[in-house]
């Protein structure tokens, strides 16, 4: 609820809504496919689901993997490990993955660090 007794839909609640879309778009929804086939994308930050996984690797685009549950921590390390087309967040003492954190990452996706550099960047 807003100040004034209203629901807010999730996309308002925002507190920097201007400044972001200054820099790019807010969507409640689109298709992943559509996004990941774009040749303006530079890297797909992603919770490590297998669709998302395969999908990033069809379409070429490096991952910095946030996995969240289940097999999610496997499919990150063969992103990582295996198949070397990303880079995975690790979390602080406390399990959180703090912002410098996956700063950290996307700069290793980016600069193309990872050792070689990522086979799909």
């Amino acid at each position: 609820m807003n100040g004034e007794g209203k629901e807010e839909k999730e996309e308002e609640k925002l507190i920097c809504r201007e400044e972001l879309e200054e820099l790019g778009m807010i969507v409640p929804w689109c298709s992943q496919l559509e996004v990941l086939s774009n040749p303006s994308l530079g890297c797909f930050v992603t919770h490590c689901g297998w669709n998302s996984s395969l999908e990033s690797m069809v379409y070429g685009v490096p991952v910095v993997a946030f996995p969240q549950l289940t097999d999610q921590c496997t499919n990150a390390k063969m992103i990582e490990d295996m198949w070397k087309t990303g880079v995975r967040v690790e979390p602080n003492e406390e399990g959180v993955v703090v912002g410098e954190e996956l700063k950290r990452c996307l700069d290793l996706v980016f600069l193309d660090e990872l050792g070689g550099g990522c086979s799909l960047a």
